[in-house]
């Protein structure tokens, strides 16, 4: 008997199958085995012994959510790589593999009687946050932070305020209670705090709040700020900070690019981006010279961008701004600022185009910043893709061979961002079955070949989908089955009779 691994990075040893879900995707776990997330899609590569290949028939990817019943969610021949699920909506999912040999027996064989593979818990929610003025265990002034979420993380609290001198500041955490900081500046009761939180989800809580008074009083002029994890795009077809001296810039320096970066030094300032997307305004025209190849394409509006500030004076750091470019810097438009000036920084993008990102500071006496130069270079290059590729199913031609016949099934699949081998096809024999692979990762050439299973009866269902270098999914299904009658006629001469009078 052979039983299933997974894994997530690290690996849990439970038998022979490994099941990984990208680093990506993951926020935060509890156990070896929970997943925390804000992503409805994930894609959980597949490892298989090879020595146990041979004797398997199928490998199944069974799911449960909540208290429904175990369902087979997709069967897969032994050389599956990666299983690809979408949640339909935010909670608790199991996951379990099952293998079938070619005897037909199933490992196990009963999915229920085991614990599961893997928990993902899904939560696109972010998280609220509220201030009041307390006092601590020992009289000491104190605010106390609350974080209402389904799955909160108080250790990712933070209070942030400007103290007299303009320098950004922090609280520290009182380890009398979670949620509770010291207060040692008098000055911060009549200041603009910042709190921020993170659920273990990885969905981000902002909120500024005007304090005044001292431990008792309430805060006044609260506005809160959330942010959201990116939607999935699926589409159908054919149903189917620190101080800063006077007379000098600030140097801002940021994490390496994802998928690339442009180092770029202009005057005193170096800009360097990591962008990630975030958790979706007017459309821009953008120049054909203004689509590098190393440039991030998200199929998401927002994103977030890490960054760190040096080489800063006593006066602090006084704005962080946002400027994008889609002219290759001939004009720039400010998106907008980074308010608490600590890193990351979230990014509104206008809608769909290329961008050019740069980012300028100025200190707390107002050196430096300013709009990009004509012609200055962007430090990081986003697109923001949010249209599916264009899918579409065509003939399916059953062809006689020697080994008992084949089908070509051809399809077309077009995208500007759709990249290499990003083609799936699958089948099923009933209008309600489980999907089942033909082939994953294939080159978009329109045609493959397949020597269908002759014991899977005479009707088919078809299935071909794509996936463009955004992460924009569509697909196109076959209405009515392809019928299969692989019966070769025979005639048999029972008798031969004579028809008289004819000449």
């Amino acid at each position: 008997m052979r039983s299933c691994t997974w894994r997530t990075w690290g690996v849990w040893t439970l038998g022979t199958i490994l099941l990984a879900l990208p680093a990506a995707l993951q926020a935060q776990t509890s156990d070896s085995k929970t997943i925390f997330t804000n992503k409805h899609f994930f894609q959980m590569p597949v490892k298989i012994d090879d020595h146990l290949r041979a004797d398997l028939k199928e490998v199944c990817l069974y799911v449960k959510r909540g208290t429904s019943d175990w369902t087979r969610q997709e069967t897969a021949s032994p050389a599956v790589k990666q299983f690809t699920y979408r949640v339909p909506q935010d909670g608790e999912y199991w996951f379990s593999v099952a293998t079938i040999d070619k005897a037909g027996r199933m490992n196990p064989p009963d999915i229920g009687a085991q614990a599961p593979g893997l928990k993902v818990v899904v939560d696109t929610s972010p998280p609220s946050v509220e201030l009041k003025a307390t006092s601590g265990p020992d009289g000491e002034p104190c605010v106390q932070c609350t974080m209402q979420d389904a799955h909160p993380d108080m250790q990712s609290l933070q209070v942030n305020y400007r103290g007299r001198d303009g320098s950004e500041r922090s609280l520290e955490p009182h380890p009398a209670k979670p949620g509770l900081f010291h207060v040692p500046d008098p000055n911060f009761w009549g200041s603009m705090v910042r709190v921020s939180a993170i659920d273990r989800c990885g969905n981000r809580a902002r909120c500024e709040i005007q304090m005044s008074g001292g431990p008792g009083a309430q805060p006044e002029n609260i506005q809160t700020v959330k942010s959201a994890p990116p939607p999935v795009h699926q589409h159908g077809v054919q149903e189917s900070t620190h101080p800063v001296n006077i007379g000098e810039e600030p140097h801002l320096k940021k994490a390496p690019l994802a998928l690339g970066s442009v180092p770029t030094v202009s005057g005193r300032t170096h800009v360097e981006t990591r962008i990630e997307p975030a958790p979706r305004k007017l459309p821009i025209q953008v120049g054909s010279d203004a689509a590098p190849a190393n440039r991030l394409i998200l199929n998401t509006q927002q994103a977030s961008m890490e960054y760190r500030i040096d080489q800063v004076g006593s006066s602090g750091i006084g704005r962080v701004d946002i400027y994008a470019t889609t002219d290759n810097g001939n004009t720039w438009r400010k998106l907008g600022e980074d308010r608490d000036r600590r890193s990351p920084a979230e990014l509104d993008l206008p809608g769909e185009g290329t961008f050019g990102i740069r980012l300028v500071v100025a200190n707390g006496l107002g050196f430096g910043g300013g709009v990009p130069a004509r012609g200055e270079a962007p430090t990081s290059w986003i697109e923001v893709d949010t249209t599916p590729p264009t899918v579409q199913l065509h003939e399916i031609e059953p062809v006689a061979d020697e080994n008992g016949g084949h089908l070509d099934i051809h399809w077309k699949a077009s995208d500007t961002n759709l990249g290499n081998d990003t083609v799936s096809l699958s089948y099923r024999t009933r209008p309600d079955g489980p999907w089942k692979i033909i082939a994953r990762n294939l080159k978009n050439d329109g045609s493959y070949s397949w020597a269908f299973p002759h014991d899977m009866g005479s009707k088919f269902y078809f299935k071909v989908e794509a996936a463009d270098q955004a992460g924009n999914v569509a697909f196109a299904e076959s209405h009515n089955p392809v019928l299969l009658d692989r019966t070769e006629p025979r005639a048999t001469v029972p008798s031969v009779t004579a028809i008289s009078g004819r000449k």
